[in-house]
């Protein structure tokens, strides 16, 4: 945000989602459990295995690993192949699809009102 709020970057809001979404991953720290150090599977898969085909992976990936939706993760070669694509280019792509295709979740039953109501008694 720019000019005391003024003006603003929807680029640069999606750009600071991406961002904070990964801090939180990072903070929420990492489990230390029988069931998130999965010391069976270790043991099952064993030396020169992989555990993409586990269901225990497959139940535990998407709550343990954030996805990078702008943030290159490829090689400089891999980022070079698909067009050096900047993330400001992304962001605002991204943006521009929120703003043409996002639909809002109707609010609860009530809330409506309630917001109403305050909002009469700050006039």
């Amino acid at each position: 945000m720019l000019d005391m709020g003024m003006t603003l970057s929807f680029q640069q809001l999606v750009v600071d989602h991406e961002i904070a979404r990964m801090i939180l991953r990072v903070v929420r720290g990492i489990q230390v459990s029988g069931e998130h150090l999965a010391l069976d599977v270790i043991a099952q898969v064993g030396i020169g295995g992989h555990y993409l085909a586990e269901d225990h992976t497959l139940e535990h990936f998407k709550t343990e690993a954030v996805e990078a939706m702008l943030f290159e993760r490829d090689n400089f070669d891999g980022w070079l192949a698909r067009g050096k694509r900047e993330i400001k280019e992304i962001a605002a792509e991204k943006a521009r699809d929120i703003l043409q295709n996002h639909e809002v979740d109707p609010l609860a039953q009530g809330v409506e009102e309630e917001f109403r109501k305050i909002i009469g008694t700050m006039e």
